[in-house]
């Protein structure tokens, strides 16, 4: 069965030969289309790709029944609903590299045209006139430099500050200054670059502590003739307060290839003396396009494939070595969540997940989802995904909580899942065997091995003499074939249970007939049957 991706937006040709060379692959394109119209046609497709001109909104994704990815060709997503989309379990990535040095290269050529009055003195000299004293600039040599946003693009743009001899303030939340000394930035709060800076540069993604960065109370603060560009995200600056600003002369100059409102139709800022502007351009250059065209294509396609998620701004990359890895311990967790949910009565409340041995040592974030994923997918009436799993917890009040402890004396490996709800709380323990056989090894404390795979009865009882024939019969005489009987037992207690794999499945009345039989205290029957991919 092929994998059908829609395409949207004006898209690099080498992406889409890339996509259409696979077989597994069916792909179809369109030109950017209104909400409606889009969430009309999206129900079959298992990925969208878009570059920034279509919106991936709330409907459209309540509409894209089978949506599983959405690459974005370039760095931001702010036209794509993250929040609804991590929700509904759909995995957005973008191409965060393929971009980097147009926008860098296009960022310094706005500092340049602005240092250098070269969009005014082009225009003045078209229209026949010879102002050379009138559009007398300021050289870069010397002058501090402040980049916000030390990103990939933000570090591409310092190298070529350095280049040009200039002093470069960074600011960045994430980065320390270890991080930053290949760049030979040192890093300061956001104020006093702005109160040092003779040039502020922008390249820090829109999010609700960005928006407005630049505000009226920062430009009143900053050194009096900085000049500011921003070829990142309209939003950062407060475009009324930085007009003000550009009038007064506490700002000499602005750049901006990003606007609030795009297009910016009738901004004052579009015919403001002092400020150069471009249509967006920050990626558009041949070679960027092609890049990140040809960069999410791979990745779409790796992810429909084999579940490989790489640069994913909602959920953690996983890489193709480290998935390999990882996936006998994903359908381990999978598995041991899904057993607590069927045996463990009422509304979960909390799930604790301890790592022990070679599994601490893993990276165990994408474990810890697919845990959540296992426990809310059988009680659920929405599909549980990799992605929405540790939403759909926090929703429903499910605190989630892992820790990684040491080594088992036992096993190499081991995971244990405890699960508390309304009803009670129940406990399962798992390994994997030379590391790709996913074990089932203890339940509440008694060791129990089985294979996590089809169907079980879970059954405890009293450690007494004649429980097993007593399984035995009444499965023989309701015609169940038992297919595996994997029993353990507590001496000091006196408890004891069976894992009893079964060829089909059983009907209540079995159940009812198995939980009233002498030494049987509770019946539950159990799947594995389930095709949940690994990271879906």
């Amino acid at each position: 069965m092929s994998h059908r991706i829609l395409v949207l937006d004006a898209f690099a040709g080498e992406g889409l030969q890339l996509l259409r060379s696979d077989p597994a692959l069916q792909v179809d394109e369109s030109a950017p289309l209104p909400e409606k119209e889009l969430a009309a046609i999206v129900g079959p497709y298992e990925a969208l790709i878009v570059r920034s001109q279509s919106k991936i909104t709330a409907p459209v994704l309540e509409a894209a029944s089978a949506l599983r990815a959405v690459g974005r060709a370039g760095t931001g997503v702010d036209n794509v609903d993250l929040k609804e989309a991590t929700r509904r379990g759909v995995v957005v990535m973008n191409a965060p590299a393929g971009n980097s040095v147009a926008a860098a290269e296009h960022a310094f050529g706005l500092m340049l045209a602005l240092a250098r009055n070269i969009p005014g003195a082009n225009a003045s000299l078209r229209a026949g006139q010879w102002e050379r004293k009138a559009f007398t600039g300021v050289e870069l040599e010397g002058k501090v430099l402040g980049i916000c946003g030390l990103g990939r693009i933000g570090r591409e743009v310092a190298r070529r500050a350095a280049a040009f001899r200039m002093k470069i303030l960074a600011y960045d939340p994430y980065v320390t200054s270890e991080g930053a000394a290949d760049t030979g930035a040192e890093m300061v709060p956001f104020e006093t670059l702005m109160e040092n800076a003779d040039f502020v540069t922008l390249h820090l993604p829109m999010s609700p502590e960005t928006r407005g960065l630049v505000s009226k109370e920062r430009l009143a603060r900053s050194k009096r003739g900085i000049r500011i560009v921003n070829a990142a995200r309209g939003g950062l600056i407060d475009e009324a307060a930085l007009l003000e600003a550009l009038d007064s002369g506490q700002v000499a100059g602005a750049a901006l290839d990003v606007f609030e409102t795009e297009p910016p139709t009738g901004s004052p800022l579009l015919q403001h003396p002092r400020v150069v502007s471009t249509p967006h351009l920050g990626a558009s250059t041949k070679e960027a396009q092609t890049r990140v065209g040809i960069e999410i294509a791979a990745k779409i396609r790796d992810y429909l494939k084999s579940g490989e998620i790489r640069d994913a701004v909602n959920v953690p990359a996983i890489p193709a070595s480290e998935l390999a890895k990882l996936s006998p311990y994903i359908t381990l967790v999978q598995r041991l969540g899904a057993l607590l949910a069927q045996i463990t009565p009422g509304a979960t409340r909390e799930l604790a997940i301890t790592y022990e041995g070679e599994a601490s040592r893993l990276d165990t974030r994408p474990l810890t989802m697919a845990a959540v994923q296992g426990a809310l997918g059988p009680v659920l009436d929405i599909p549980v995904g990799f992605v929405n799993a540790l939403v759909l917890a926090k929703e429903r009040k499910v605190r989630v909580v892992d820790t990684k402890g040491g080594e088992d004396g036992q096993y190499t490996s081991r995971i244990e899942i405890r699960m508390v709800s309304e009803g009670g709380e129940h406990r399962a323990a798992g390994t994997v065997f030379q590391g790709k056989e996913p074990r089932i090894v203890g339940i509440d404390g008694i060791t129990v091995e089985a294979a996590p795979d089809g169907l079980y009865l879970f059954i405890t009882n009293r450690d007494i003499p004649g429980v097993i024939g007593e399984i035995g019969s009444v499965l023989g005489a309701r015609g169940v074939n038992i297919a595996s009987m994997n029993l353990g037992r507590d001496r000091a207690s006196g408890r004891a249970l069976a894992l009893v794999g079964v060829d089909s499945t059983v009907d209540a009345g079995t159940l009812d007939l198995l939980s009233q039989r002498p030494g049987i205290e509770s019946v539950k029957l159990v799947s594995f049957t389930d095709d949940r991919r690994p990271i879906s």
